[in-house]
C-alpha cells in the first residue's frame, strides 16, 4: 500500500513493516486461543479471528500507512516494487521484517495464551503470560494512539474505539489496557474477576506497554521531516441568509485542519449588511 509521506529511513520503514506484522499475527493467535477457551465452535471461531484481525489490521493500516507504506505482506510489497513503488533492493528486506515480525508475533501470542513456545514444550507461568498480555496490549494501544495524533488526528475516536474491541477478541486481557480497569475490576464482589492482589503487577505491564510504544515511535518518527509551516487559507461563505452559512463554515471548519484552512462569514455584496 503506497504512501505519500516523505520517506523514513529504511531501517525505521522496517522496523514499522515487522510492528505491524507482529501485532496482525497476535490478534490471528490470540483470538484463536480465546475462541477454544470459550468453548466456540469452529465456524464461531473463525468468526471471532474475522473480526479481531479485521478490527486491527484497519488500525494498523490507518496509523502505520504514512510511516512505511504499511504493506504488512511480501506479496503486497512485491506487487509495489513490480508498479516501481518500492525500489527492488529494499524487496528482500521488507520480505525480512515481516516474515520476523510475524515469527515474533507468533511467540509472543503463545506466550501470552500460557501455550508450549515453538522451540520448547516446557509451559510458561501463568502469572508471566498474563503480565505479558496487558503490556502487548497496552503496547497496540499506545502504537496506535500515538500513529493517529502523527498521522491521522481526526481518525483517533475511531481507532482507538476499533483497536480496544479487537483486544477483546485476541487477548485474555481483563481490563481493556487500562489501569483504572483494574483498579475496578479489582473491587468486584464476584469471583475470579481480578484478585486485589494482581493489580500492582497488571498496572506495571501496563504501564511498561505504554513505555515502549512511546519510546518505539519516538525512535521511529525521530528521522520524519517535520511539517513546513504554510499559510492558513481562508475560505468564505456568502448567503442571503446567515443561518445556512454560519451552519456550513461551522461544518467546514469542524472538518479541516486548524492550521491548513478556516472559513468565514460574509454577507453577499448589495445585501446591507
Amino acid at each position: 500500500m503506497p504512501s505519500s509521506a516523505p520517506p523514513m529511513d529504511l531501517r525505521r520503514r522496517l522496523v514499522t513493516e515487522a510492528l505491524g506484522c507482529a501485532l496482525v499475527v497476535v490478534a490471528l493467535e490470540g483470538s484463536h486461543h480465546v475462541a477454544e477457551h470459550l468453548g466456540a465452535s469452529a465456524t464461531e471461531g473463525r468468526l471471532f479471528m474475522s473480526l479481531s484481525c479485521g478490527a486491527v489490521l484497519a488500525c494498523l493500516l490507518w496509523v502505520l500507512r504514512p510511516l512505511s507504506g504499511a504493506h504488512l505482506n511480501p506479496a503486497l510489497t512485491f506487487a509495489d516494487a513490480l508498479g516501481d513503488r518500492t525500489p527492488w533492493r529494499e524487496v528482500p528486506l521488507y520480505a525480512l521484517a515481516q516474515l520476523s515480525g510475524s515469527l515474533v508475533g507468533r511467540l509472543v501470542a503463545h506466550r501470552m495464551c500460557n501455550e508450549p513456545l515453538l522451540l520448547t514444550s516446557k509451559l510458561p507461568a501463568a502469572d508471566g503470560a498474563r503480565f505479558l498480555t496487558e503490556m502487548v496490549a497496552t503496547f497496540g494501544l499506545l502504537v496506535v494512539v500515538r500513529g493517529c495524533v502523527r498521522t491521522r488526528p481526526s481518525a483517533t475516536p475511531l481507532a482507538i474505539a476499533g483497536y480496544v474491541a479487537a483486544t477483546v477478541w485476541f487477548t485474555d486481557s481483563r481490563s481493556l489496557a487500562n489501569p483504572a480497569l483494574v483498579l475496578a475490576r479489582a473491587a468486584s464482589a464476584h469471583r475470579g474477576v481480578m484478585s486485589p492482589w494482581e493489580v500492582e503487577s497488571f498496572i506495571a505491564a501496563q504501564l511498561l506497554g505504554a513505555a515502549l510504544a512511546v519510546f518505539l515511535f519516538r525512535w521511529l518518527l525521530g528521522g520524519t521531516p517535520r511539517p513546513v509551516a504554510t499559510a492558513v487559507e481562508t475560505v468564505v461563505f456568502e448567503c442571503a441568509e446567515a443561518g445556512p452559512a454560519h451552519l456550513a463554515a461551522a461544518l467546514f471548519n469542524t472538518l479541516a485542519h486548524p492550521d491548513r484552512a478556516r472559513a468565514v462569514v460574509s454577507p453577499p455584496p448589495g445585501s446591507g449588511l
